[in-house]
């Protein structure tokens, strides 16, 4: 069954002011009903009254039979290129009627419907295939670009990743591609070209403005050892942060950050250097000076001693380079994929997508499958947090309390500059013993807003 309603769980719903659409999987919600209910929690702060979905059929005819009573059967799969834009045909047999489509558009619109649950949004599945035609393709486009109206439509890419790859190999490919897409680098390359399907990428950036950027929030894995990569992404707008000089520091786009990381990539999407400053928006804010500082050194290090990379890759251009505003989040518990955690060190949200489980575990050399579990356990974490601050760690019952329990004391007071987010070396000897428990909060939450550029 390529769609199950019970496969999908309702989240706390978290508004995004300049949410313009999403990257969706498309396989059946057995293997993405968590990570697409995780995606669709993020909604819109205006009406919408159409959703566009992009995706390219892996058949030449629709593989899914649907009746008048939402009953599922497989069709004939046929793998040939379809240029045709049946998304949706329906079919009279005797008084019944009968609805065929592609996965790839079946999965996301139906769970599209589940999660807006509003029968006023009108939905259009575009084969990009019909974009690519020598004859009508050219035409095609420009009818979709005259619909795509963002005050009041959403974009959706239909998209999986890597598939039946060892673990490990698929991890690193994923991580770099899901990089690349983001400062919209689609040239061909071992990383890219398990995206499946880049060329609906393509066309994403032909109708996004160049103030539209994707943000990586979700990732998983089906079961075995070579799996499917499913990774999803918002596509919102690039931060504009402006600050005017008045009696008072004040903003123009965004609210100053209350912290700042710039993260350095080479051509090839590995990662660098990365170092941060916090921000208190008293006694010290941001300012473009700092900013401006900030990745001037970051990118020099990362071309003199690429210490992410323990000074491999020197050779290899630095080309981009992530300016990560953090916003303290008061309001909900953690959120792996969306938030960044401070517990005496600090990791940014996409650290917890390329190193982490659903369920909490950090990726080792042993893995060799995704395990199921989707209650994200940050014991692990907080040792890991420890070790790279300089302590050891020792838990109680963190991963029984609330976070109201959790919150009934005041927060540790810590102060971090150029804090970098690699995963922590070998345990110093001597180290002070940090133990949580309930008569203090153990951590800080920062959802984050990222701005890609090229060196």
């Amino acid at each position: 069954m390529w769609f199950n309603e019970k496969d999908l769980q309702q989240h706390s719903t978290i508004t995004v002011n300049d949410l313009y659409g999403y990257v969706l999987p498309h396989a059946g919600t057995s293997h993405t009903g968590h990570i697409i209910s995780h995606t669709l929690r993020f909604i819109p702060n205006k009406k919408i009254k159409k959703i566009i979905i992009l995706y390219y059929p892996s058949s030449i005819t629709p593989n899914i039979t649907v009746t008048e009573n939402n009953t599922e059967t497989n069709t004939k799969n046929n793998t040939e290129t379809n240029t045709k834009n049946n998304t949706e045909t329906n079919t009279k047999n005797n008084t019944e009627t009968i609805k065929t489509y592609y996965h790839e558009y079946y999965v996301p619109l139906k769970s599209l419907k589940h999660f807006f649950n509003d029968n006023t949004i009108e939905y259009e599945g575009i084969n990009i295939n019909t974009l690519n035609n020598t004859l009508t393709g050219k035409d095609n486009f420009l009818t979709l670009k005259n619909k795509v109206k963002l005050e009041n439509t959403l974009l959706v890419v239909s998209a999986d990743f890597s598939h039946y790859l060892p673990f490990d190999e698929a991890i690193d490919l994923e991580n770099k591609a899901a990089h690349s897409l983001m400062f919209r680098n689609l040239k061909s390359s071992p990383y890219i070209d398990i995206v499946d399907d880049v060329k609906t990428f393509y066309i994403l950036y032909k109708l996004l403005p160049k103030k539209c950027q994707l943000q990586w929030v979700g990732r998983t894995r089906s079961s075995g050892e070579s799996g499917v990569g499913y990774l999803s992404f918002l596509i919102r707008e690039k931060p504009i942060i402006k600050q005017t000089m008045t009696t008072t520091m004040t903003t123009t786009k965004e609210h100053l950050p209350d912290g700042m990381f710039i993260t350095a990539y080479d051509t090839h999407m590995n990662t660098r250097e990365c170092l941060g400053q916090w921000f208190n928006n008293k006694s010290k804010v941001w300012t473009t000076f700092i900013e401006t500082n900030l990745i001037k050194k970051v990118i020099g290090l990362a071309k003199t001693t690429s210490r992410l990379t323990g000074g491999q890759y020197i050779d290899i251009p630095v080309l981009y380079y992530t300016i990560t505003y953090l916003y303290k989040d008061t309001k909900n518990d953690f959120i792996r994929g969306w938030h960044g955690i401070l517990n005496n060190a600090f990791y940014l949200s996409d650290v917890f997508l390329e190193n982490t489980f659903n369920n909490g575990k950090w990726f080792s050399k042993q893995d060799l499958r995704w395990p199921s579990g989707n209650n994200f356990n940050l014991t692990e974490t907080f040792k890991k947090l420890n070790i790279k601050s300089g302590r050891t760690f020792t838990n109680l019952n963190t991963s029984k309390l609330t976070k109201k329990q959790l919150s009934s004391k005041k927060n540790v007071s810590i102060t971090l500059t150029n804090t970098p987010t690699n995963t922590p070396t070998n345990t110093p000897t001597h180290i002070k013993t940090h133990t949580i428990s309930n008569n203090n909060k153990p951590y800080t939450l920062y959802s984050s807003k990222n701005l890609y550029c090229n060196v």
